[in-house]
């Protein structure tokens, strides 16, 4: 089943994050044509396998600036929780 994360501020949807399968990045591509930033949970653009069982991670963003206000918060919590790896000094 999906998971999905929202952040909201009033009516206006912000951030989502889902990880669920292609059917899931389908409706991913027609907010992208209405301008919505899909990337992968790194923050890279997304480049999911072409199955039906692949469990795909991404997050959408209502525009650039919620994507630069929103992305490092939601990178860090995931490094926290160990789903994304961390960031050490050398490789910067």
């Amino acid at each position: 089943s999906a998971r999905h994360v929202l952040h909201a501020t009033g009516d206006e949807q912000v951030a989502m994050a889902s990880r669920d399968g292609p059917a899931g990045l389908h409706h991913g591509a027609h907010a992208q044509e209405l301008g919505v930033i899909i990337t992968d949970a790194a923050g890279q653009p997304i480049n999911p396998p072409l199955n039906t069982e692949a469990n795909v991670g991404w997050v959408g963003y209502a525009n650039k600036h919620i994507q630069q206000q929103i992305e490092p918060l939601l990178q860090k919590s995931l490094r926290q929780r160990h789903v994304l790896p961390a960031i050490h000094p050398t490789s910067l």
